[in-house]
């Protein structure tokens, strides 16, 4: 950068400036969709309630009231994140199959994500023997 003051006596002096930036990066706006992230990754066709819980953010911030919705075999919930951009679900998956995550009312980056819906295990559960 440079700077010149040209003014002839008692005069007021106007400063001229000039500098040169260099680009290092093209502009990137800011991300417009938001990014869903649900964990666990698979639940038991058990019947017995299970969380699933889904974080949605938009670059690096919570996305605060995004309504979940949650679909799949017999699986038909939804729910709102909370300040820290979570959305806590209790699911009583009986049917084996996948669940699809979605949001309702705003746009998500990439396919919605999926979670498994595993067939329980024969012969795990309470014994009824006597």
């Amino acid at each position: 950068a440079t700077a010149r003051c040209t003014a002839p006596a008692e005069a007021l002096c106007v400063a001229l400036d000039s500098a040169r930036t260099r680009l290092l990066a093209p502009f990137a706006p800011p991300p417009t969709c938001d990014t869903v992230v649900v964990r666990p990754r698979s639940l038991t066709a058990s019947g017995n309630p299970q969380t699933l819980n889904v974080a949605v953010r938009r670059g690096r911030r919570a996305v605060v009231g995004a309504t979940v919705v949650a679909t799949g075999p017999g699986i038909a919930a939804s729910a709102r994140t909370g300040s820290g951009g979570v959305a806590r679900m209790t699911l009583r998956p009986d049917t084996p199959g996948a669940l699809t995550v979605r949001l309702r009312g705003s746009r998500m980056c990439g396919a919605p994500p999926r979670v498994g819906i595993a067939a329980a295990a024969a012969g795990v559960g309470p014994s009824l023997t006597g």
